[in-house]
């Protein structure tokens, strides 16, 4: 069996490790330092995946041209440097996905906008510095996410076509960048990023669920798995959904003794094929222990 993609990239901050404990604490350090007050955490979470500036803008409500930034920045980095996986964590299940990749003989790799020498720090501490086909960072090239450039680099790495990979991140940044390349995205809400920072323009193939707090996607106790209507458009403005396990759903299908073919556009083979065949065909089979599709209609 062929793979669906050709080579898979990752963000990092917010997508493969949730860095945030250690960003917000190394921010706050640099206040303290510096004489000002610990923000709270709150404060500086939003904008955990856009570069200490940003962090350290919001945590002081200062402009950003407030010449207090650039000393502070400069702490950061120092501090960072030294804290930089004190209680940073893989987001669940991302060391299992990286892992399956290799299996399969799929090139992965990290295209962020972190600077080199957090990136390749923490891919040393993690152990993927030399696992990774390509660590892309937000100095490698003169330009970062979202222009298209960092994402081609990476694919001209590893010798393959933009259309054949996919992106994987948490950011507007993330989805616009593969989005220019002619890649496809996918958006992870368990992010840094709330999706309302989404344009209508952009278009991720599907949207991952908050796996940190499972019970932000969920209906009568039942997870929701959103699907972008990019994926396989059915009438404008309609956009499908699924209530229930995709993985009950396909048992279902396989209780029923119908044969679910390998999907080659996704992936999760199996689960990719039976949402396809709800969406293509209209085939809905209600089981309490499997999934029930709706749609809801955009204004």
């Amino acid at each position: 069996m062929s793979a669906p993609y050709q080579a898979v990239w990752f963000d990092l901050d917010g997508t493969l490790l949730d860095t945030a404990p250690d960003l917000i604490a190394a921010v706050n350090r640099a206040l303290v330092q510096h004489g000002y007050d610990a923000a709270p955490p709150e404060s500086i979470l939003p904008y955990a995946g856009h570069g200490s500036r940003a962090m350290l803008r919001h945590a002081l409500a200062a402009d950003a041209d407030d010449p207090r930034l650039p000393a502070l920045q400069e702490a950061f980095y120092a501090d960072y440097l030294q804290h930089i996986a004190d209680h940073t964590r893989w987001f669940p299940g991302m060391e299992d996905l990286l892992t399956a990749l290799e299996a399969r003989g799929v090139p992965w790799g990290v295209v962020t906008n972190k600077l080199e020498r957090f990136t390749y720090a923490i891919a040393r501490h993690f152990g993927f510095e030399l696992r990774a086909a390509a660590l892309v960072c937000g100095d490698t090239l003169a330009v970062g996410k979202p222009d298209p450039a960092p994402l081609a680099y990476a694919c001209s790495l590893v010798g393959v076509r933009p259309e054949r990979c996919i992106m994987i991140g948490d950011s507007h940044a993330d989805v616009q960048a593969a989005s220019r390349a002619g890649m496809p995205s996918i958006f992870c809400d368990y992010g840094y990023t709330s999706r309302a920072e989404l344009t209508a323009a952009d278009r991720p193939l599907a949207f991952v669920p908050d796996v940190a707090a499972p019970d932000t996607y969920r209906f009568r106790g039942k997870p929701i798995v959103v699907v972008s209507n990019g994926t396989l458009p059915t009438e404008t403005k309609k956009v499908p959904f699924y209530v229930g396990s995709i993985a009950d759903y396909v048992a279902f299908f396989e209780r029923a003794g119908v044969e679910i073919a390998v999907s080659t556009d996704f992936l999760f083979d199996k689960y990719a094929t039976a949402l396809r065949c709800v969406e293509r065909f209209g085939v809905v089979a209600d089981d309490t222990d499997a999934v029930k599709l709706a749609q809801v209609t955009l204004p």
